[in-house]
């Protein structure tokens, strides 16, 4: 029982006896006759249902008594701010409501009616207030006692409970849109109507205002509202007041009916002894909604299963979704879409408009003896590009020689190419992370998230502290390398599908052009002499109508008759017949622009370490594309060492080469008179002239800037002049220095440098094994390597090995002559190199004295040999003396004639100005 309370001595009988359940909108009154005698029926009820005075009803309002019912399943419970259910709920509130009060009978024998519905939508359900008036008994209610009126009020209650339950049950109310049967209660306490955003659980927090409540009786306090999941008492350390326990409900609408209905309720004490504690009031609250911690913490508890299955994910997704996109990118930059001079339209605009003006650089049509001499390296670059790629391409030359230019001539006929300058990524790409940015950028590799692999770099520190190693969500520079070139590959492999399926179209296309020639000549033959009947007349005028359903031609053969037309088709393929047979004897795969074309340009240039790993995975990749035959790959660099990666990558194949050169004296002189006519009038130089331009050699570069210098104003004596200054300027400071200290973070000694300016001032060339073994280098094989990485020599090979020493440009050696021409700079060095080559000689004078004093210990004071104690000196002994003696006589001739040259050069420097 809900409540234990004591049964009044004297029931009325309408109380006493059992009452009839009713279904609402069944008759009362004859059931009431029926039922109760007519002396237990009070005056004042049947007074009220003949009576209709203003006076009467007023009588009986003042005896009236309220309750509420509550029906749980009358809205879908509100979760959340986030829960829209409400909505549709909100549609067919007032017909809710309205049905509500027909679920609740008028009780002709309580005079019950509704008063008042109050939604509450938050917790899925409603209030009913209802009024009734309490039974009248024989003697008068003075004599009641307050337990017995309070048993009656609540018999009056509990039995409108039960009628508005049965009604429900018989009508099966339930809105569409509520799951689980609808249910009614009696509200036991006083309802907080509140409306803050505290939504409805499944556990509710029963505080308890007075004694504490065990757990048994809050078991049977609570569970007719639904089924109880557990029952949660505060912790007897606790301190917290109120005190509380905390009821948890399988069901979230038991919940918020056990909230509504029994908050505020008074529940008395049940403890059997003489004074039991006064009783307790129950306030309800729903408690804190508690997060799912477990998930959480078994993913921080395993970190050594989590890591690894994170990082897969993450690579899942970036496969899945990132990387079409990144491929969508790099087909656009390899296709040229957004490249505006690929767009016919600006093209032609800008044509049509900067080029009429004057503005707009117009390409010229003179062919130059420079590009005479590129003819035979075009011709041959052009042929490999239209074979199936099986190696890689290399194009070698000094800088400045025309490499990228005569490479971009060629593959302007191709609508396919990707270009990566190696020389700028390797010249920005100063880290890891701005090494990775640039070839991105290069490729077209977007979007890439560098804050991403920073964060990644992070998150691999913290978990070696907490797992022992990394977790792998940072990769190694190579590894990065490797993402972005192979999903570069995917889109260049897209590119060449799509070309070999239209090279497989245009051969079906041929071969079928091609094919039936006797059929096509009968054809032929049948239009120029008897023609061709058109069965089409013959429908029109009613004779062959089924005529009109073919839809083929009835070819001629050696044993059929001749060809009729019968249809539209028919006709139409009749006249391609009668056409001209022409066919595109030039297949896509024999035409530059089929395959894509990545051009490595300024590969395998001379820097750090990471750039040498950039090398490897970029060798490896082309590798790759040329294997699979995707695309054509080619290198151009001026570097001596370029096939040292490639042969690594592509071992077992040899490579397809071309060499360039700086240009012939003829050439570079036809080169500069045709540079200096596309202005429109013709420039012939003069004999005077040619000498000037053989000072700056066949260099592309220093030619272009020469005809620029004209242009400008200057003679051409004077052009040269100026540039051949400029770079003795260039070659004083880089290999050189300004002062002692630059000097000496130079990889090589200013004596080293002076020893080759003075030796290609006056040759073409030098051997090279000659200068390495002699003095300054003294076999040391690095200055030289350092001097050739700085472009001031250029080591040519010969077999594989070494061989002569050049100017690392043609302009190099007048450039050379121009610093000795220099007395003072010439003085300065040959100072600093008299003064190296002193302290040597002074050195080797010096050692051999020691040498011969050590040698004097071998004699005894008496001039006898102490091993033996003759008087005659060996023969090995006195070979050495010689050879110590001729040493310092070596030296001091050497000291006597560097003394003189010192005195000529401070002669010089004294007089210099």
């Amino acid at each position: 029982m809900l409540y234990r309370m004591r049964v009044p001595r004297r029931l009325p009988p309408l109380l006493s006896r059992p009452h009839p359940l009713r279904v609402a909108g069944a008759p009362a009154a004859p059931r009431l006759a029926s039922t109760f005698p007519t002396d237990a029926i009070p005056a004042s009820l049947s007074a009220s249902s003949a009576s209709n005075t203003k006076q009467d009803a007023a009588k009986e309002d003042a005896k009236r008594l309220t309750g509420y019912l509550y029906f749980d399943s009358l809205f879908p419970i509100k979760l959340g701010m986030w829960d829209i259910r409400s909505l549709v709920a909100q549609m067919e509130k007032e017909p809710l409501l309205d049905s509500l009060k027909s679920l609740c009978p008028p009780d002709s024998a309580l005079s019950a009616r509704v008063e008042d519905v109050t939604p509450r939508e938050k917790d899925g359900g409603a209030f009913v207030k209802f009024s009734y008036i309490p039974p009248e008994t024989p003697y008068e209610e003075s004599e009641r006692t307050p337990e017995e009126q309070k048993a009656l009020e609540d018999r009056c209650k509990e039995i409108l409970e039960k009628e508005a339950q049965d009604a429900v049950a018989v009508r099966g109310y339930k809105p569409w849109f509520v799951m689980g049967e609808s249910r009614v209660f009696l509200v036991k306490g006083k309802p907080w109507l509140e409306d803050m955003n505290r939504f409805p659980n499944g556990k509710i927090r029963v505080e308890f205002e007075g004694p504490e409540i065990p757990q048994e009786e809050l078991y049977d306090v609570f569970r007719p509202f639904g089924r109880i999941h557990n029952i949660y008492p505060q912790p007897p350390s606790s301190k917290d007041t109120p005190r509380f326990a905390n009821v948890t409900f399988i069901s979230l609408r038991s919940a918020a009916a056990a909230r509504n209905c029994l908050h505020n309720a008074v529940i008395p004490s049940t403890l059997p002894i003489p004074n039991p504690p006064p009783p307790t009031v129950l306030r309800i609250l729903y408690a804190d909604r508690e997060q799912a911690h477990w998930f959480r913490d078994w993913f921080t508890s395993h970190p050594r299963i989590v890591i690894p299955i994170v990082v897969a994910l993450l690579g899942g997704l970036s496969w899945a979704v990132f990387d079409p996109i990144r491929a969508f990118f790099i087909r656009q930059k390899v296709e040229g879409t957004w490249d505006s001079e690929q767009w016919k339209l600006l093209t032609w605009l800008k044509k049509e408009t900067l080029g009429r003006l004057g503005f707009a650089a117009v390409k010229a049509n003179v062919t130059t003896g420079i590009e005479r001499e590129r003819e035979e390296a075009k011709a041959q670059l052009t042929t490999w590009l239209k074979d199936t790629p099986d190696t890689f391409i290399i194009v070698t030359g000094p800088r400045g020689s025309g490499k990228t230019a005569l490479v971009d001539e060629v593959v302007a006929e191709s609508k396919n190419v990707l270009t990566i300058d190696c020389l700028e990524i390797s010249k920005n790409g100063r880290s890891d992370t701005k090494l990775v940015s640039e070839l991105a950028g290069a490729v077209g590799y977007w979007p890439q998230f560098v804050l991403a692999a920073s964060l990644n770099n992070l998150i691999d520190l913290a978990s070696v502290g907490l797992i022992g190693q990394k977790a792998g969500f940072s990769a190694s520079l190579d590894a990065q390398l490797k993402q972005i070139l192979e999903v570069t590959s995917g889109a260049l492999k897209g590119l060449a599908n799509d070309f070999h399926a239209r090279t497989l179209r245009a051969r079906k296309k041929a071969e079928a052009a091609k094919k039936d020639p006797e059929e096509r000549e009968a054809i032929v033959k049948q239009i120029e002499t008897t023609g061709v009947k058109d069965g089409r007349l013959d429908a029109v005028a009613g004779n062959g109508a089924m005529s009109e359903l073919g839809g083929g031609i009835e070819k001629p053969h050696p044993h059929q008759g001749p060809a009729h037309i019968i249809g539209p088709s028919t006709a139409a393929e009749i006249k391609e017949i009668t056409q001209p047979l022409q066919v595109d004897e030039s297949c896509p795969s024999e035409r530059i622009g089929g395959l894509p074309i990545v051009v490595l340009k300024g590969f395998a240039t001379k820097g750090e370490a990471k750039q040498e790993v950039l090398w490897d995975v970029l060798a490896e990749w082309a590798a790759v594309l040329v294997e699979n035959q995707v695309a054509h790959v080619i290198f151009t660099s001026d570097s001596v060492t370029l096939t040292k990666p490639l042969a690594k990558a592509l071992p077992n194949k040899p490579f397809s080469s071309i060499q360039l050169n700086d240009a012939s004296p003829e050439s570079a002189i036809q080169y500069v008179e045709s540079k200096l006519s596309e202005g429109g009038a013709t420039v012939s130089l003069s004999d005077a002239d040619r000498p000037h331009i053989s000072k700056l050699g066949g260099r592309q570069t220093d030619l272009e800037l020469l005809v620029q210098k004209v242009r400008a104003g200057l003679r051409l004596d004077e052009a040269v002049d100026d540039l051949i200054a400029k770079n003795a300027t260039e070659l004083r400071k880089s290999f050189f220095g300004d002062d002692d200290e630059e000097a000496k973070g130079l990889k090589w000694t200013r004596e080293q440098a002076y020893t080759l300016t003075k030796g290609l001032s006056k040759h073409d060339e030098l051997k090279y094994a000659e200068v390495l073994v002699n003095s300054p280098f003294k076999s040391d094989d690095a200055p030289l390597r350092a001097l050739e990485n700085a472009e001031m020599i250029s080591v040519h090979h010969r077999e594989g090995r070494p061989s002569v020493i050049r100017p690392g440009k043609p302009v190099y050696r007048s450039a050379f002559q121009y610093l000795l021409s220099d007395p003072v700079f010439a003085a300065s060095v040959e100072f600093q190199n008299n003064a190296a080559a002193t302290s040597s000689a002074t050195a080797d004078l010096n050692s051999a004295s020691k040498a011969l004093i050590e040698l004097t210990q071998l004699f005894g004071g008496n001039g006898r040999w102490v091993f033996g104690g003759s008087s005659t000196v060996p023969k090995e002994i006195e070979v050495r003396v010689s050879a110590l003696l001729a040493k310092m006589r070596e030296a001091e001739t050497k000291l006597e004639k560097l003394e003189q040259e010192k005195a000529e050069i401070l002669k010089v420097l004294a007089s210099a100005v």
